[in-house]
């Protein structure tokens, strides 16, 4: 039987593969490496594959991190210990999630923010 935490990420992939965002990143590749942009400028399919690598690895942390903070207001530091991550790492994606109205701090314990997701997608 699979762990939550299998469950939690295989979530967070099936919502990932059907984000329409990264789905149009993903069907602009021609235009990007071979057409090039307004500008005339391409990029090369390597660095567009690690741009769309980098798109999908970010936003697979940003849903595990909406997940963990679906039931409970968690800081940081609990979050960097739950999924594996550098504290630095988990704050990154923290901002991008409060900037984009999904997470905003619940409240403050010991000087620490606690951070809730929001439930906007």
């Amino acid at each position: 039987m699979a762990s939550n935490d299998t469950r939690q990420k295989l979530a967070a992939v099936k919502d990932i593969i059907t984000d329409p965002r990264l789905r149009t990143l993903a069907g602009k590749k021609k235009m990007l490496v071979e057409d090039g942009n307004v500008y005339g400028n391409r990029i090369d399919e390597e660095a567009f594959h690690r741009l769309v690598d980098q798109a999908y690895a970010d936003e697979t942390v940003r849903r595990i991190l909406l997940a963990e903070l679906h039931e409970t207001a968690l800081s940081v530091e609990a979050l960097s210990e739950r999924i594996g991550m550098r504290p630095d790492v988990v704050f990154r994606h923290l901002l991008v999630l409060q900037q984009k109205g999904q997470v905003a701090v619940e409240r403050v314990e010991k000087d620490w923010p606690l951070y809730r997701s929001t439930g906007s997608a």
